[in-house]
């Protein structure tokens, strides 16, 4: 079974929607979802095949100031025994 890459970036909070919203306008790139409220910290779960078209969109939402501290991580959910 193949997984997703897997990042987590911090969102401004004031501009949670505006993220959201231009993130789901490129469809099947990424799912998002909130890891931790409090500090607007967000995970995403790509497809290898959209690696590069992410980048430069986390790329771009960073110059504009709407995300900081994008990471890749190890997958949470290819980890046994991890939390769901």
């Amino acid at each position: 079974m193949a997984f997703c890459l897997y990042f987590q970036a911090r969102v401004v909070k004031k501009e949670t929607w505006f993220f959201v919203a231009t993130l789901r306008f490129h469809e099947h790139m990424a799912f998002d979802r909130t890891l931790d409220v409090a500090t607007g910290v967000f995970e995403f779960f790509v497809p290898e095949a959209y690696q590069e078209r992410f980048l430069m969109f986390m790329q771009r939402m960073e110059r504009e100031g709407v995300v900081s501290e994008v990471v890749q991580l190890p997958n949470r959910l290819s980890v046994p025994g991890a939390l769901f």
